[in-house]
Formats: C-alpha cells, structure tokens, sequence
C-alpha cells in the first residue's frame, strides 16, 4: 500500500513524517544480521 521494503517500515521514525503535507521520509531501515539488529540506510 505505501510502497516500503519492511525493514524501511520497521526503521520509520515519527520525526521523518509529516500528516499534514502526506509525506513519509524514508531514512533509515531496522534489519537483523548476523542475530544482531541494526539501523542502516535503506
């Protein structure tokens, strides 16, 4: 429906939206390797 990876919804920040202009800001994405979960570019 939005157009994102999971691991970019999962990394989804509140500072990054913005309700009024409809806009979601993709900045980072919450993956796991390893066993360990990391916050990285999407």
């Amino acid at each position: 429906m939005l157009g994102l990876r999971p691991s970019e919804l999962l990394g989804l920040a509140w500072e990054t939206v913005d309700p009024d202009a409809g806009e979601i800001g993709v900045r980072q994405a919450l993956k796991v390797e390893r066993g360990t979960t990391v916050v990285r570019g999407p």
